[in-house]
């Protein structure tokens, strides 16, 4: 991740806190014909790569006991599918208990949007479950910039090949976190793609044809002054 303004850096102190927050996820039945012993859920998250820690939900079943596994298809280097595991838990409950909620501790951040979480019934009837959240940390960017500034600030992130940067501002880290802090928000996010992907995103009805038009008419043009400079054959 980087903080950009106007093109430059700006350093920031990334600050770990305890707090957990939730948000909910789809869920839908996911069993296979195959295997009718075997109750399986599929988890969607909001987006791909929430670094979500901790799967949570509610049961209407009264007594169980179950080994669950959580888990997703990840892909290979040479593309093919495999079942990676991100998680798992015992779960247990008989009448009279008041557990509100079980949860699974994911030990690797999930890499897709789509989880599934399943467990082996046995002779026993299927478990009931649902509302499904999925709990990630909060973390916090702090950094500094003049209180006056018309400036927008950009975050950039997504780059696989980019290290984590090394700031020297980590040497007053004490000071930064100390300091009186005004909320920052966050506005939609963007694709900065190419730039002629960027024009042709603004670009909308008879504009972006028009715009498509003028550059074929322009590729022809060069293509035809290249014809004309080449050397003509005896």
């Amino acid at each position: 991740m980087r903080i950009v303004v106007d093109d430059r850096q700006l350093p920031f102190l990334l600050e770990r806190s305890s707090i957990s927050r939730s948000l909910p996820l789809a869920s839908a039945p996911a069993n296979e014909l195959k295997k009718p012993g075997v109750s399986r859920w599929s988890l969607k998250l909001p987006e791909t790569g929430i670094p979500i820690t901790r799967i949570t939900c509610a049961t209407d079943s009264a007594l169980f006991q179950r080994e669950m596994r959580l888990w997703e298809e990840a892909a290979d280097d040479r593309g093919d599918t495999f079942s990676r595991e991100l998680g798992h838990a015992t779960w247990k409950k008989v009448p009279g208990e008041t557990t509100q909620e079980f949860a699974v501790r994911l030990d690797v951040a999930p890499r897709s949007n789509t989880l599934f979480l399943e467990t082996d019934n046995g002779d026993n009837p299927a478990i009931k479950l649902h509302d499904f959240r999925g709990h990630y940390p909060v973390s916090r960017v702090v950094f500094k910039t003049a209180s006056d500034s018309t400036r927008p600030i950009w975050i950039y992130y997504g780059n696989p090949d980019a290290a984590l940067p090394r700031y020297d501002v980590t040497l007053i880290a004490d000071q930064l976190f100390r300091a009186e802090r005004a909320p920052a928000t966050l506005g939609a996010q963007e694709n900065m793609g190419s730039k002629t992907e960027r024009i042709t995103q603004t670009l909308t009805g008879s504009t972006r044809y028009f715009f498509w038009g003028v550059l074929g008419v322009v590729v022809v043009a060069l293509l035809l002054l290249i014809s004309r400079l080449l050397p003509k054959t005896q």
